[in-house]
């Protein structure tokens, strides 16, 4: 009996010790089912935001139809606009072949009208000429006349009649001349006329060449935009399609690490059941079981924590995915990285994590749509400034403010 009670005596610290370690298994266990519910929770926050993103995939392939209608319907404008300036440059043409056969005919008219006024001045000279003679004649034959008073009165009255006549002749001839020279005058004016308007048509000629010109060159221009539409659609249409294949291999990147994470998850509740396991087999035996010497204090500097590994390859390989992501400006994908590399220590990720809860962060990002939550990144300003980030204290104290 006393050896038994000396033997449970020895026995109580290792007992209390293998208390310890099977509170610490429950703790660990714990942790991990917490672990497994933020990576459901991860996993749900990823597939919104796989949501949001074919939403806005939805909305981009809208967005580019809706900007190639706008282009077709240009380029339909365009070919219209093709079609009335490739009408008008023909009604154009005929109306300049028109109006230049118009000015030709006009410009032969004009010629013969001249040449025929010409002629009509010198008939009207000739004529002028004629009754200059011919009243010449008449003086002499008047003259002689008075110089004859002996010829009969039969031969007077002859010449006299004959020079009547000749006289009336002329008069005629001079009425005639006269008339043809009016009709001549009326004509050169008409050619005037004809030519004044020729000039008129001339000038409408040079306008419709101009205004050729101007619908040609609007036609240009036209093609010129259509074309520049078309350039912008194509690189709208290859940035849409890059970002939803980067934002795909993302996506699959992270459920992935989720999975994986998931799979650690699960093998360390299985190792900490089995190990629970064992501390219970082990307490059964201490009763009845050698007593094993306790173990010895670690030395201070040993017990120090240091990086892991799990640690290094998080910082190298979440926290660059992470910067990208808030670049892109994808802050539901980021925390969902930041939270994974959190899990692990690691302190820049933690002050990371803690700028997308951060308001006033938000805010001066200018991003639209995320909710800030002001307890949530005080816990993770917290975290980051036990983990050695002294910037986690100055935005703390701006949250207590």
């Amino acid at each position: 009996m006393v050896r038994a009670a000396q033997r449970l005596d020895e026995g109580a610290p290792r007992s209390e010790a293998l208390a310890n370690e099977l509170a610490a298994a429950r703790r660990e266990l714990e942790e991990a089912v917490q672990r497994t519910h933020t990576a459901e929770a991860a996993l749900e926050e990823l597939q919104k935001s796989l949501q949001q993103e074919q939403t806005r995939g939805v909305q981009l392939a809208n967005d580019l139809a809706a900007a190639r209608g706008e282009i077709d319907n240009r380029i339909a404008q365009s070919r219209k606009a093709d079609d009335a300036a490739a009408q008008q440059r023909d009604a154009a043409a005929g109306e300049i072949a028109e109006l230049q056969q118009s000015l030709q005919h006009e410009r032969q008219r004009n010629t013969v009208l001249v040449r025929q006024a010409n002629a009509a001045q010198a008939a009207a000279e000739s004529a002028e000429e004629q009754r200059r003679e011919t009243q010449s004649r008449a003086a002499a034959l008047a003259s002689e006349l008075a110089g004859r008073p002996r010829r009969s009165e039969a031969a007077a009255a002859d010449q006299s009649e004959a020079a009547e006549r000749e006289i009336a002749e002329l008069r005629q001839s001079l009425q005639d001349a006269r008339q043809k020279n009016a009709e001549l005058v009326a004509e050169a004016k008409a050619a005037q006329v004809a030519a004044a308007n020729a000039e008129r048509q001339r000038h409408a000629l040079e306008e419709a060449h101009a205004y050729a010109a101007s619908l040609a060159q609007e036609l240009t221009e036209a093609r010129r935009k259509a074309e520049t539409w078309n350039e912008r659609l194509r690189e709208a249409s290859d940035e849409a399609s890059q970002q939803k294949e980067a934002t795909n291999r993302e996506l699959v990147e992270l459920r992935q690490t989720l999975q994986r994470e998931r799979i650690e998850a699960r093998e360390r509740a299985l190792a900490s059941a089995w190990s629970l396991a064992s501390v219970r087999l082990l307490m059964e035996q201490t009763s009845l079981g050698p007593i094993s010497p306790r173990p010895q204090p670690m030395d201070a500097t040993a017990a120090e924590p240091l990086p892991s590994a799990n640690q290094i390859e998080a910082e190298a390989r979440l926290i660059p995915r992470a910067k990208a992501l808030l670049d892109q400006g994808n802050i539901g994908a980021a925390r969902i990285v930041l939270e994974l590399a959190a899990e692990k220590d690691v302190a820049q990720a933690s002050f990371m994590l803690a700028e997308t809860y951060d308001p006033a962060v938000l805010s001066a990002w200018g991003t639209y749509g995320t909710r800030g939550e002001e307890a949530k990144a005080r816990e993770l300003y917290a975290k980051a400034q036990r983990g050695g980030i002294r910037e986690a204290k100055e935005r703390l104290d701006a949250l207590h403010r």
